[in-house]
């Protein structure tokens, strides 16, 4: 190597930072993939799901994503509509809530060892 040369990286020290879009990629897929999943399950229009990924380049998850932590919001429609005889809507169970969250973390891969976060709400959408 000639002087002045900079001196090869070794292996471990080659970059696997993010690059500056990644991280819009990364949520925006997996926004959409929950998405959708939440359109099929209560209907369109009935839930908002969005996410914020902070990256780690040093450590991958088991998709092999940098991913830091996420941290997840989803807020679910009040009501649901009830089709029988006399069709209407009634309050969401708070369990049925429950078991929207957790389809929601095993969609979007929610690690809680890895710190994610996430902030469930009924509201009326």
């Amino acid at each position: 190597m000639a002087q002045g040369d900079p001196a090869p990286k070794a292996a471990a020290e080659i970059s696997v930072a993010a690059a500056p879009g990644d991280r819009q990629i990364l949520e925006h897929s997996i926004e959409s993939k929950v998405q959708s999943m939440l359109d099929e399950i209560i209907g369109k229009d009935r839930s908002v799901f969005r996410v914020i990924a902070e990256l780690a380049p040093e450590t991958r998850d088991q998709r092999g994503h940098p991913i830091a932590r996420l941290s997840m919001a989803l807020t679910v429609e009040e009501t649901k509509v009830i089709i029988d005889p006399n069709t209407r809507e009634e309050l969401r169970p708070a369990a049925e809530v429950a078991n929207l969250m957790n389809i929601v973390t095993a969609a979007a891969g929610f690690d809680a060892d890895r710190g994610d976060f996430i902030s469930v709400q009924t509201l009326p959408l």
